[in-house]
């Protein structure tokens, strides 16, 4: 049986609904939106973001994860 305390707390769907309001379809997709949503997650949780825009009004952003093991070889 499923934990009731898992499932009265909404906020990855609350998370998930936000941000599928934000429209990116063409022709005229909302991306700068999309990418400053992820980055104020991000930034709450403390990860680091770098953001990359190689095409003009085509932003990408890079989240990252700190480690607490060495990379394997």
């Amino acid at each position: 049986m499923s934990d009731p305390a898992v499932l009265s707390d909404n906020r990855p769907v609350a998370l998930l609904q936000r941000y599928l309001r934000i429209d990116t379809t063409q022709p005229t997709p909302r991306y700068e939106e999309a990418v400053r949503f992820w980055e104020e997650v991000a930034g709450e949780h403390g990860l680091h973001t770098e953001r990359l825009e190689p095409v003009l009004g085509k932003p990408m952003l890079i989240v990252t994860l700190p480690a607490n093991e060495p990379v394997a070889k």
